[in-house]
């Protein structure tokens, strides 16, 4: 950092907030998919703020047992133990009232007259946080971030309305980068219901031949051989997929790649997860860069003679998703195997219904991928503003 004041958590104006771990924890039979308050999971908190996919609950009287980690609008959740360092901000945006937190968190609460909270988060989030937590992280088979590490994180401390235009900046980036994503969700339940229309509610299904999935498409059609002409690719993992939708990606020498960074995608590809299929990481691949590649993890559906919007759209619903589960093996780690995705059964629709479907669906996905690809770019402009405005390399005014 430059030679900016600089506080440690512990004598900054920051509370830090453990969850409650003593005999009133929630057990498995505590929760629901309904309730009262929400209790954090793992996958609740991500590398991009909260995620809602999967849900859990407990009773307003379980709750009432809990004495400390439920949250306040402005305090932020931080994971400290398994994948440390995620991050998310409660806000007014956030759609539950109440939220508490689980043993692998905790809260960071600011004092808002002395430190902006999104100053805070955006602290959190940047590469002058993330290299702290590396240094003072302890446990290899379980790694963990101790509140008494914790306490001794640097933050740079700057005069109040300078946190402030600082967090106005970054997060200005945010908001389109929300708005875009909310764009997409329009776009996505949009199409999902043109499809519903056409293809499951239609009074005309019951007269279409039940075909297999296998006779229209390849299943994992192309992988890196040694004639392959990249050098560096642009690296798809399982965690950077969510339900229809990418995180992120990771720029690899090809002679430095994950050794599960094999297999190639090209445009209309729809990639689904093999791995907890009932998480649903599944994605459309579109105008994909020439040195994409996806983790071996990843079933990679390319369509021969149906649409590649139809192919998507029908690996989404919920007959497709619970025919992969049943058909999972494993405890721990559930997963499908790729040649299952060729046997999953379908009432086949008259030609002139798919084109008719991908003429009026397919723009919906270009436009998706299109603000998926000026996120990334956002993403990556924030990431690389975050430490230069805090150390003071480029200035607010």
């Amino acid at each position: 950092m430059s030679n900016w004041e600089k506080k440690t958590f512990q004598d900054a104006p920051i509370e830090i907030i453990d969850g409650d771990r003593g005999v009133n924890y929630p057990q498995k039979s505590d929760f629901s998919k309904t309730g009262y308050c929400l209790f954090l999971s793992t996958s609740n908190v991500t590398t991009t703020g909260f995620d809602f996919n999967s849900t859990d609950f407990i009773s307003k009287e379980k709750d009432d047992d809990l004495r400390k980690g439920k949250l306040k609008k402005g305090d932020i959740v931080l994971t400290t133990r398994g994948t440390v360092g995620n991050v998310a901000f409660y806000n007014d945006k956030i759609p539950y009232e109440n939220i508490r937190i689980n043993s692998g968190m905790i809260l960071l609460r600011a004092d808002t007259q002395k430190i902006h909270p999104y100053y805070l988060y955006y602290f959190l989030k940047s590469n002058l946080f993330k290299k702290q937590v590396i240094s003072q992280g302890s446990g290899s088979a379980q790694p963990q971030l101790p509140i008494v590490s914790l306490k001794n994180i640097v933050i740079p401390w700057l005069d109040f309305e300078i946190q402030q235009k600082i967090a106005a900046v970054l997060s200005s980036l945010d908001s389109k980068i929300e708005l875009n994503n909310k764009i997409n969700a329009e776009l996505e339940a949009m199409a999902k219901t043109l499809y519903d229309y056409w293809f499951v509610h239609n009074d005309e299904v019951c007269k279409w031949e039940i075909v297999k999935l296998g006779d229209f498409i390849t299943v994992n059609e192309r992988s890196i051989t040694k004639d392959y002409s990249q050098n560096e690719i642009e690296y798809i993992d399982i965690a950077s997929v969510s339900v229809g939708r990418l995180e992120s990606t990771q720029k690899y020498e090809l002679t430095n790649a994950p050794s599960r960074a094999r297999r190639l995608v090209k445009h209309g590809d729809t990639i689904w997860s093999t791995v907890r299929p009932n998480r649903k990481s599944y994605l459309f691949i579109s105008n994909p860069k020439e040195n994409l590649v996806v983790s071996t993890g990843f079933a990679v559906l390319t369509p021969k003679t149906i649409p590649s919007s139809f192919l998507y759209f029908l690996s989404t619903t919920d007959k497709f998703v619970n025919f992969l589960v049943s058909n999972a093996e494993g405890s721990a780690y559930p997963a499908v195997s790729a040649d299952r995705f060729a046997e999953v059964e379908f009432p086949m629709p008259p030609e002139k219904e798919l084109t008719e479907f991908e003429k009026t669906v397919s723009p919906m996905l270009a436009k998706i991928t299109q603000n998926e690809l000026e996120n990334q770019t956002l993403s990556e402009l924030r990431d690389w503003l975050l430490p230069m405005l805090m150390n003071g390399q480029v200035k607010v005014t």
